[in-house]
């Protein structure tokens, strides 16, 4: 069994500058990962403006699908679930990532 998003959920708030997607996946060990990526408005403008870094647009294109299965195979398995998070930084538009 492969790694795979098992439920996606646009959480983004009408009123919000930008994206927020949830996914949880499930991992081919059978560990749960749940992931938060989000993107405001000014991160994506840094984004853009920066120097290409195909991770950073990537996570623009699929609006942060593929780092989430990425970084949910790469955390470190633990009891209970693995929290992600995934967002731009809004300086230099390079993806950053937290684990609760």
């Amino acid at each position: 069994m492969a790694t795979e998003i098992v439920k996606e959920i646009d959480v983004t708030d009408p009123s919000q500058d930008g994206w927020k997607m949830y996914y949880e996946i499930r991992r081919d060990d059978g560990i749960e990962v749940f992931v938060d990526a989000h993107c405001a408005g000014s991160a994506e403008v840094a984004a853009l403006g920066a120097e290409e870094d195909p991770e950073t647009l990537e996570y623009l294109e699929d609006r942060g699908r593929s780092a989430a299965i990425r970084y949910a195979e790469a955390a470190q398995a633990r009891p209970g679930n693995v929290q992600i998070v995934l967002m731009l930084d809004p300086l230099d538009g390079r993806v950053v990532v937290g684990q609760d």
